[in-house]
């Protein structure tokens, strides 16, 4: 994850009963997610930690790029100022766009 490269030592591995999983979000929670938010029961804004305007879409980029660095969870992208844009959109990608 955030572009490291790792060994992993399968022969030492293999007789630990290591269970390794790999893919990117499971849509098949998405419906009950937005629910759950549009309740506030899930506390989305806590999710975007850095929010950016597309005029700078190339520090969004090189935040999210760096997100072991810069903590970055979820990047935020949108037309106005973070003040100005809507707070209550979550959208289950890495880089999300609010109209």
């Amino acid at each position: 994850m955030h572009g490291k490269s790792v060994e992993l030592r399968l022969q030492d591995l293999w007789i630990r009963n290591i269970n390794i999983s790999m893919g990117l979000v499971n849509t098949n929670t998405t419906p009950m997610l937005l629910r759950l938010v549009a309740q506030h029961k899930i506390p989305a804004e806590k999710f975007a930690t850095h929010h950016f305007t597309l005029a700078q879409i190339i520090d969004a980029y090189d935040t999210f790029s760096r997100a072991a660095e810069t903590h970055a969870l979820k990047v935020i992208l949108s037309r106005e100022s973070h003040h100005e844009a809507t707070r209550n959109t979550f959208i289950s990608t890495s880089l999300t766009f609010l109209p």
